[in-house]
């Protein structure tokens, strides 16, 4: 991997434009059996071809919701895994912003210097909420993780200088989501 003067080089590219040399790694989801914390051993590995997975989303339920990098794409987009079989872990969908996708003749519709890149999502019953840097923030209707429906998106970049990178869930307010101004929960 290269290495930067400061962050700046690194935060103000997409992620396949900043990073272009790499030694072989291999680039997936890795599953361990920690039921002896001593003798944690991988049980799966679920290959996702590009520069890997930024932050993942699994509550126990037979879905986990994955930021990652996949070769063809701009930066990191959402991944929906269904574990049923936890030793054999299947991509059922992806789902990222317009102008992310390269490899699809997508042409990248990010300002210059900014990233529209999934930092990750967190779910609450049937909705998923995701943080995309400098792409704002969705709402995604997620009850079929085959077909992830976006319900809602707001960008308040670049008038306001920080990228989305937390999507926090608050118990006890009613929708249990702390929802930027400006945007409309739906449930």
């Amino acid at each position: 991997m290269q290495s930067y003067s400061d962050q700046r080089g690194y935060f103000e590219n997409t992620l396949s434009d900043s990073i272009t040399r790499r030694k072989n790694f291999r680039s997936g989801l890795s599953i361990h059996d920690i039921s002896k914390p001593g003798e944690m051993k991988e049980i799966a590995f679920l290959e996702m071809p590009g520069l890997g997975i930024n932050r993942l989303s699994w509550m126990g339920g037979r879905y986990a919701y994955v930021s990652a990098h996949f070769d063809g794409f701009t930066d990191h987009c959402l991944c929906i895994v269904d574990l049923n079989e936890i030793t054999r872990p299947v991509i059922v969908s992806k789902w990222w912003l317009p102008g992310m996708n390269r490899a699809a003749g997508e042409v990248p519709t990010a300002p210059k210097g900014k990233r529209y890149a999934l930092h990750h999502m967190i779910v609450a019953g049937r909705l998923g909420y995701g943080a995309w840097r400098d792409g704002g923030f969705t709402i995604h209707d997620i009850s079929d993780a085959t077909q992830p429906k976006l319900l809602s998106h707001i960008n308040w970049s670049p008038h306001f200088a920080s990228s989305a990178t937390t999507a926090r869930l608050r118990p006890g307010n009613g929708s249990g989501v702390c929802v930027p101004p400006g945007m409309v929960a739906t449930s």
